[in-house]
């Protein structure tokens, strides 16, 4: 079975900032409903708890894999010093 090389982590749809080429934290005109809007997507964060468990469960099943924490920006994430300082100790790139 294909190793998963790469995982994009997402850790939150915040941002200070209002760069005109990110489309992360930008509200699109005539999305479909399907689609929350960004306060929802904010509001509803998992937990560095839960983000420990999901790097785990890929570090472990996938032992060569290279995280990236993107977002918004990541240090906006409440949690993100316990998630770096996992990784960092857990020898997790």
């Amino acid at each position: 079975m294909e190793k998963i090389r790469v995982a994009n982590i997402l850790l939150t749809h915040r941002c200070n900032k209002r760069c005109s080429y990110c489309n992360v934290v930008k509200e699109y005109k005539n999305k479909p409903d399907k689609y929350n809007p960004i306060y929802l997507l904010n509001r509803n964060e998992l937990t560095s708890d839960k983000w420990i468990e999901i790097i785990d469960n890929l570090a472990t099943n996938n032992p060569d894999i290279t995280i990236v924490f993107y977002g918004g920006e990541p240090f906006l994430y409440n949690g993100f010093q316990s998630i770096i300082r996992h990784c960092n100790r857990n020898k997790i790139n």
